[in-house]
């Protein structure tokens, strides 16, 4: 995938390639060259969208809890018994899988926690 004159498909190659290196690295493992190389970008791109491996990070983090505030939103809009809305609630929370991320990311909890938890 290149990037000339689709800048938006390189920047999601690259955001869904750090979901997939943060989710099995955590941040401290995770290496943008990894990112760049599995996104199919050279990192001059990938730091010309991201200043940092940080910001890269905190750009994933906002692409996963956005999908599951909307995921959420949408549960919570359905016209449903008070019972049946809440038990829908909680799957869609604690289910939720970002799209196209591994089978190994359980929850963006699990994504968020990572950074901090996954042994060195």
């Amino acid at each position: 995938m290149g990037s000339r004159g689709r800048p938006e498909e390189s920047r999601a190659a690259i955001l869904d390639a750090a979901v997939r290196e943060f989710s099995r690295e955590g941040v401290a493992g995770a290496r943008t060259d990894a990112i760049a190389r599995a996104a199919r970008v050279n990192k001059a791109l990938l730091y010309y969208y991201f200043k940092d491996k940080e910001a890269l990070y905190n750009a994933v983090l906002d692409q996963v809890f956005g999908g599951l505030l909307a995921a959420i939103e949408e549960v919570l809009s359905r016209d449903l018994p008070p019972k049946e809305k809440i038990l829908a609630y909680a799957s869609t929370h604690f289910d939720y899988i970002p799209m196209r991320a591994p089978i190994s990311i359980t929850s963006p909890i699990t994504l968020f926690t990572l950074g901090s938890c996954k042994p060195k």
